[in-house]
């Protein structure tokens, strides 16, 4: 990882705590959701930038690009800065009637929080035995395929609230290799890494 790339992630975050620090607010300031949005991220093999990121990643995990009135990017900063709170709101999509009574939902109840999935592990206990039968190749149900799809999801919301984000690109341009979880960089120098967790920080204060 050269210097350069170390420098050009860590910028476009301090001039995003900057634009954003600049204007007290619970919602995005302008300056700030703009410097936000353009931020690149690799997701799925693919670079987007941030708000693209955000509209999918929600998407994904309740079923729909924007939760509430806020848009997408606002979510997603307050889902990253905040995750205690955001642990608690019933946001990964069970679609599947079938899977929510096992789950202890209630039938017309269309999502779960973090938090009670984590606290029953029920979902955790499902995933074995639908495993093995992916390794014999043999054909899952919808139940099992549900479940995995549930699992999916809570997987990308754990991403999130843990903060791997694959925002530090590689050391050569153009380079065909993985980016690199933002606080879980391998490989990259010490000092370098201390200075993308401090403007991190920063940002997730402001």
């Amino acid at each position: 990882m050269n210097r350069g790339a170390i420098l050009a992630v860590a910028g476009s975050l301090c001039w995003s705590l900057a634009t954003w620090a600049a204007e007290p607010s619970t919602v995005l300031p302008p300056r700030a959701a703009k410097a936000l949005a353009h931020v690149a991220i690799q997701h799925n093999g693919r670079v987007k930038t941030l708000d693209s990121f955000a509209r999918e990643t929600l998407e994904q995990i309740t079923g729909q690009p924007r939760w509430g009135r806020a848009a997408p990017l606002e979510t997603l900063m307050s889902m990253l800065a905040e995750t205690d709170a955001w642990q608690q709101v019933a946001l990964v999509a069970v679609p599947y009637r079938g899977l929510r009574e096992p789950l202890g939902m209630a039938a017309r109840t269309p999502r779960i929080s973090y938090n009670d999935l984590v606290a029953s592990r029920t979902l955790m206990r499902m995933l074995p035995a639908i495993a093995a039968k992916q390794e014999r190749s043999e054909k899952l149900t919808i139940h099992e395929n549900e479940t995995m799809e549930t699992f999916e999801r809570f997987g990308t919301l754990s991403n999130l609230f843990e903060h791997r984000l694959t925002l530090v690109p590689p050391a050569l341009a153009g380079a065909h290799q993985p980016w690199l979880p933002l606080l879980e960089q391998h490989g990259v120098s010490t000092p370098a890494q201390e200075t993308m967790r401090r403007a991190w920080e920063a940002l997730m204060g402001a």
